[in-house]
């Protein structure tokens, strides 16, 4: 055990939480749960010592430091612990619910890895669970598309065609230049973007309209921009089923990023990736389909496919990205929709 417990904070073991908590050194290894030969054994382990924990403790260990992989292991063990189990039963599949979220980051965590298997195996996993009337509780139809949140008879594709349905995307890249200048002006404002993603380089964001509310300090430097976005943003307000379901933020890249494979809260949302400048060699992957990027030019995406950006080229990349909702979601125009 001391080899686990020393280990540089990037590969600790994932135990080592829960071992404080038990006030004892545990009896199970790093290597049981990071190689493939002792995967399963380590995972039955995992769940054994966890599940006998109340659930705060249990979830405690997430906040060790440690490998993807590792944390792909635990949120895993997670998602059948008795206390988030029981979100199946009590909770629609139409609110986030404790399985699906941990299944879900577990998945994320193994792309993060690059353990394609293990997500896959995950994905699986998930699905398997059935509900009285042998109904899937989780309705992911792939490992690629596994939002928090899966509403049923919406339509699934990786990209979209943005024109047909939000023909002012087109009107949004006629203004590139003046929304160039404008993101340029706020460079000072970004920060951090989300960091539970555990993005590799320097990836930043500043808020435009989130929480159902345009953001002033941010607008007033953006004039123009958020003019513009308000008059179609948001689409259909009292639809939305998270309270992000629909926003605008503008994103900064610099070079050798790569923010790992993640998606979104639910499939009712579409993720229009505007680059504004920057764009480089930058390519978006979307549900295993990569696409280079392009200064002025929109790409429209289904944010519960699973995505990724890698941007590999020298000097900053600015892009807006403004979430609207599924084109099947009956939508209005105007602010007050």
């Amino acid at each position: 055990r001391r080899q686990c417990c020393f280990r540089p904070p990037a590969m600790r073991c994932p135990l080592l939480a829960l071992s404080v908590a038990l006030g004892e050194l545990d009896s199970l290894s790093c290597e049981s749960i990071a190689t493939t030969e002792n995967a399963t054994a380590g995972l039955q382990e995992l769940r054994h010592k966890l599940h006998a924990l109340p659930w705060a403790t249990a979830k405690a260990v997430l906040q060790e430091e440690q490998s993807k992989r590792a944390e792909g292991y635990v949120f895993r063990a997670l998602a059948t612990h008795p206390e988030c189990v029981k979100d199946f039963d009590s909770l629609p599949d139409d609110v986030v619910r404790c399985p699906q979220l941990m299944y879900k980051s577990a998945i994320q965590r193994f792309f993060g890895a690059n353990a394609t298997d293990l997500a896959e195996e995950t994905w699986r996993e998930a699905v398997s669970h059935l509900d009285e009337a042998g109904e899937p509780h989780v309705r992911w139809p792939s490992v690629l598309e596994t939002p928090t949140i899966w509403l049923r008879e919406l339509r699934s594709s990786a990209f979209w065609d943005c024109e047909p349905h939000f023909p002012w995307v087109s009107a949004l890249q006629d203004l590139a230049p003046s929304v160039a200048q404008e993101a340029h002006g706020v460079a000072g404002m970004l920060g951090a973007a989300y960091k539970y993603l555990r993005p590799d380089g320097a990836w930043d964001v500043l808020n435009l309209y989130r929480g159902g509310e345009w953001q002033g300090e941010a607008c007033e430097a953006m004039p123009t921009t958020c003019a513009f976005l308000q008059a179609n943003v948001p689409t259909a307000r009292d639809s939305w089923v998270v309270p992000n379901n629909e926003e605008v933020v503008l994103l900064r890249s610099s070079a050798d990023t790569f923010v790992p494979e993640h998606s979104g809260a639910v499939n009712n949302q579409i993720n229009i990736h505007f680059t504004i400048s920057g764009a480089g060699s930058a390519v978006l992957t979307v549900g295993g389909k990569g696409k280079e990027l392009q200064d002025g030019k929109a790409l429209c995406f289904q944010d519960s496919f699973s995505h990724s950006l890698n941007h590999t080229h020298e000097g900053d990349r600015y892009t807006l990205v403004v979430r609207v909702l599924h084109p099947d979601v009956k939508t209005r125009a105007g602010p007050e929709a």
